[in-house]
């Protein structure tokens, strides 16, 4: 699947795929460049296109199941890291479960910051 992400393209209509698998964008009036003197860099001001290509379904992207982005990117982290089953002990020798959120993340952070605590 590919997504198209435009900046400062007003009245573009989004990129769509034609029945010849070719993704085409049309937009018109589009204003020359001019560098000016002091200005930020170049490409940091030109319009431009950035065509992402994904194999995700864009509603599910995100999510922990299925093969979501999110589910990919958590198993590359528990492979990398190893088992979860030490973290969860580090863990609750750290905080309490009558904690609050906000207290379990600032107990961690705290240890995070200074482990010999």
């Amino acid at each position: 699947m590919v997504s198209a992400r435009w900046t400062g393209l007003q009245g573009t209509e989004p990129a769509k795929e034609g029945p010849d698998h070719v993704i085409r964008m049309t937009t018109q009036n589009v204003p020359a460049f001019q560098i000016e003197d002091h200005m930020p860099p170049p490409n940091e001001l030109k319009f431009r296109v950035d065509f992402i290509y994904h194999d995700e379904i864009p509603d599910r992207i995100w999510t922990n199941t299925g093969s979501g982005f999110g589910k990919k990117q958590s198993n590359q982290v528990e492979s990398f890291v190893g088992s979860g089953k030490p973290w969860n002990r580090a863990v609750a020798q750290i905080v309490s479960p009558n904690d609050s959120p906000d207290d379990k993340l600032r107990k961690i952070y705290a240890r995070t910051r200074n482990p010999q605590s």
